[in-house]
């Protein structure tokens, strides 16, 4: 039932209005078929509960006052008799009424269920991804990576300097420069990538579909991007950053996490405000720059072997 319930919940509201129609239409009809001894109201909490929880309160409420009509309708024409008119309308509007608050009450919990499920992916203090979110969604990317053989690469950044940022000046300043990387993070990354706090001071970027190509231009870039932002809103900061290449896919987010958090710690010891990568992978014909990159400083030239570190 519930895998029943998810995949309606990725249709269209269009295609759930559709569907919740000829469910009401057809109930009408066996009520009417069924006559006036036999009630087949219940049945239309079928298509209220489905419209309701998977399109919103608004499709719900549509279906709630189909269904109402269908009934009356079926209940018209089946040849029960009451003993005043009223009564028929009276009927209608306790039909109406009951359809009304179960759709009212499902939308409402479906509602209250997605926030919640929204707060428990979101960091609550700058508004990117949390570390549990991030996992899930490091792992959904691995096992796509996998299946299409492309390369893979997580960055993972720590900020140099926070904690005297927050004995000098107190933690909400360190919580507003916080806030300031998170933003800086999103609108120096792709639109593909995703941007996440794993704790304190440290965040992460996966980048799907990037490999070599990354290497060294594209980091120094970001690094210094990211930098100048911290710099241009006069935070006294700097950047320790660690990027793990997969040109092969890990085995998990776990062993993806911990590689860029070791090239991060790496970056810190030797002298911070650098960034450390590695390329994980066998790729022969990958390990040579290509010609347009000639011109960069020897430092930047080359590829990483499997096993070597380079330092931006």
């Amino acid at each position: 039932m519930i895998k029943i319930i998810n995949y309606l919940s990725q249709q269209t509201k269009s295609t759930l209005m559709g569907l919740g129609i000829v469910c009401v239409i057809l109930i009408g009809y066996a009520g009417l078929l069924a006559g006036a001894e036999i009630s087949t109201s219940i049945f239309y909490l079928l298509p209220v509960a489905i419209v309701s929880w998977c399109a919103g309160r608004r499709e719900g409420f549509f279906i709630t006052l189909s269904s109402a009509v269908a009934w009356y309708v079926a209940d018209w024409y089946s040849g029960r008799t009451y003993s005043h008119p009223i009564i028929y309308y009276w009927n209608l509007a306790v039909m109406f009424g009951f359809f009304f608050i179960v759709s009212f009450t499902l939308s409402g919990l479906n509602n209250a269920l997605e926030k919640e499920k929204k707060r428990a992916r979101v960091d609550s203090l700058t508004g990117v991804a949390n570390a549990r979110h991030f996992s899930e969604l490091a792992s959904k990317e691995i096992e796509r990576c996998q299946r299409y053989k492309h390369p893979l690469t997580l960055v993972y950044v720590d900020c140099d300097g926070f904690k005297n940022v927050n004995d000098r000046l107190g933690h909400q300043t360190g919580d507003q420069l916080l806030r300031s990387l998170a933003v800086a993070l999103q609108n120096n990354t792709r639109t593909t990538d995703f941007v996440a706090r794993l704790g304190g001071d440290e965040f992460a970027i996966l980048m799907p579909e990037t490999g070599e190509q990354i290497i060294p231009e594209a980091l120094k870039r970001l690094h210094t991007l990211l930098t100048d932002a911290l710099v241009g809103n006069g935070w006294p900061v700097t950047l320790s950053m660690g990027a793990a290449i997969y040109l092969q896919p890990p085995e998990s987010a776990e062993e993806m996490i911990k590689s860029a958090d070791r090239l991060m710690f790496l970056a810190k010891n030797q002298g911070k405000n650098m960034v450390q990568y590695k390329v994980f992978g066998d790729s022969k014909e990958n390990l040579q720059p290509p010609p347009s990159q000639n011109m960069l400083p020897s430092s930047l030239l080359g590829f990483p072997t499997q096993g070597q570190n380079r330092s931006l």
